[in-house]
């Protein structure tokens, strides 16, 4: 595994990560599986992207650094 990630499970990595990554793949017939996922929450009511988290009153965006930079 060679974790790519940064906000949001997004690839921010830059070439430099990027070559690193490569350098790690099986010659000459080396294959690669990019697994991407961005977590996603739902709240009690089935509302895509809030959540309720514990001890907090209001409900917020399950990733507000995401929904910030969006």
């Amino acid at each position: 595994m060679f974790p790519l990630a940064g906000l949001a499970g997004l690839p921010f990595t830059g070439k430099t990560g990027w070559g690193a990554f490569t350098s790690h793949v099986p010659t000459p017939d080396g294959n690669v599986v990019i697994m991407f996922a961005p977590h996603v929450g739902v709240d009690a009511h089935g509302h895509i992207g809030s959540i309720h988290r514990e001890g907090i009153k209001k409900i917020s965006h399950a990733c507000g650094a995401s929904i910030g930079a969006l």
